[in-house]
């Protein structure tokens, strides 16, 4: 602790940072559920951009100082890295959850009408996008959407074996092949 009238330390420099960085993402995490749809969309969004508050400066940094910019660099990638491990880690807990997320009002008219998907439908398609961010727009979309029309059992078994065997972008054959127990259509 720092003796009154002295200079606080680095240290504790960044601690005091961090705690008032941090704060309105708390408040914003403990408003996300309020019962006022209002603040729990608005806390929401608060969250959604607050995770590139800290990286978005750090990649405006322009120096000619070799020194700096190495620093730079290793900060956003070490932070970058971690983000996406606890993001992965935090998706995987997800990926548990089978409860059923309801069609917005009003949506349930729109055509295509939108699939009811539960949570951890949403967490898997999640975490395939953030395993494999280069993939094809057209192709990922197209495999979500059959991923979203399959049977809840059938997506639950894709989902258990994506996390034992940690593949994320499926054989098209998984989504499209009949599963022992279903009956052909009559023609």
């Amino acid at each position: 602790k720092a003796v009154e009238g002295s200079r606080p330390s680095a240290d504790e420099l960044v601690r005091e940072f961090q705690t008032q960085a941090h704060a309105p993402f708390r408040a914003a995490a403990r408003l996300a559920t309020a019962e006022d749809p209002r603040i729990a969309t608005n806390a929401r969004t608060l969250l959604a951009y607050g995770v590139e508050t800290a990286l978005r400066p750090m990649l405006r940094i322009e120096t000619t100082d070799p020194v700096l910019r190495a620093q730079v660099v290793a900060a956003v990638g070490a932070a970058a890295a971690d983000l996406r491990e606890r993001t992965r880690a935090w998706l995987k807990t997800q990926m548990t959850d089978k409860s059923l997320v309801p069609v917005p009002e009003g949506m349930q008219f729109a055509q295509p009408p939108p699939i009811a998907r539960r949570v951890c439908d949403h967490a898997f398609l999640a975490m395939r996008r953030l395993m494999h961010p280069d993939e094809d727009l057209l192709v990922r979309m197209v495999d979500e959407r059959l991923f979203e029309n399959l049977p809840d059992e059938k997506k639950d078994a894709i989902i258990a074996d994506a996390v034992r065997t940690e593949r994320w972008i499926r054989p098209r054959a998984e989504y499209l092949a009949p599963q022992p127990g279903d009956t052909p259509k009559k023609r």
